[in-house]
Parts: C-alpha cells; structure tokens; sequence
C-alpha cells in the first residue's frame, strides 16, 4: 500500500521553478525526504499493534532523480504475511470506511490478494497464543472475522494528510 500527492498538485507550486537547476531539485528533494520521514513517523505512531509486522513495515522512499517520495505500508514479505495494510486502513466486509477522496485509491485493494479461511484461522492462531487466550477461541474468532469484516483502523492516510499542506508550504517557499 502506498500513499501519494497527485502531480499536479506538486507541479502548481513548483512549476515557477527550474527544475534543472541543481540547487533547487535539491531543496525540493529536501522538502520532500523531511514530508516521507514525517508521514512515516506518524503513520507509525498511528498503526495498530499485535507483532509489530505492520508498523516496522512502513517506511518512505526518496527518489531524488524524480523528485517523488512515496509511503509504503505492508507489501508482502517472503511468507506474503503483510499484505493486509489496506484492510487494516479501510476495513473489510460491512466495516469498511473510506475517507471522502481516497475511494479510488481504495478500489485497488478492494478484492485484492484475499486470503482463505485456513490462513485466515492460522493468523488468529497466532493472535489467540501471543494473546494468551483460551485456543478454544481461535474458531469462533475467525469465524466472526470472516462473516462480519474488521474495523477500519486507518494509520497512513491520516498521517499523510496531516503533512500534506506543510510539505505545499515548504515547496512554496523554495526561491526560484
């Protein structure tokens, strides 16, 4: 899952720059290293906790060469057990919440790489035993989870939005 400011809105407020200009790409760089750091931060603060997976799975990327950062959460690691950040964002089933704006950028997990019942009673599983619960609860857990959805707990959207007009404002700063 990754979060994103549109181009354009970016190229209105550098489009007064020349952006061949070594010291300026720098400073937008800059601008926008100190944005991904930011929204990592906070989107860690903001992230549920059960191992720790989803959150030690945030982190930004600068690319200076095209002057964009992105934010990613999850992914899929070699066991492929990350690849839940968008349901923990939004939600799944009837618990679904999406942010007025977001619905596109939403619609790309929608569906996307669903588990089955068996990884699904695995996970929980593992959450009743870290947990220290009764393993007996393991069934009837899972079965709720997949009948009914879990709640959206969003963790980087707000943490991007909250840094989106500073990052505007610090771009607008930069003197061509």
């Amino acid at each position: 899952m990754k979060a994103f400011i549109r181009k354009s809105e970016i190229q209105k407020v550098v489009k007064r720059l020349n952006l061949s200009d070594a010291r300026i790409r720098t400073q937008i760089g800059d601008a926008l290293g100190y944005a991904g750091l930011n929204v990592e931060s906070q989107a860690k603060v903001n992230a549920p906790v059960n191992l720790n997976r989803l959150r030690s799975s945030i982190q930004h990327d600068l690319d200076r060469k095209n002057l964009s950062v992105s934010i990613k959460a999850g992914g899929t690691s070699p066991k492929g057990d990350l690849f839940y950040a968008p349901f923990v964002e939004f939600g799944t089933k009837r618990k679904v919440r999406v942010p007025a704006g977001y619905s596109q950028f939403a619609a790309q997990y929608k569906g996307s790489r669903r588990g089955n019942f068996q990884q699904l009673l695995k996970a929980i599983a593992q959450w009743v035993k870290d947990k220290r619960i009764d393993p007996e609860a393991t069934f009837p857990i899972a079965l709720s989870i997949a009948k009914n959805g879990i709640r959206a707990q969003p963790f980087l959207i707000p943490a991007f939005e909250r840094e989106r007009q500073p990052l505007l404002q610090r771009l607008k700063k930069i003197k061509p």
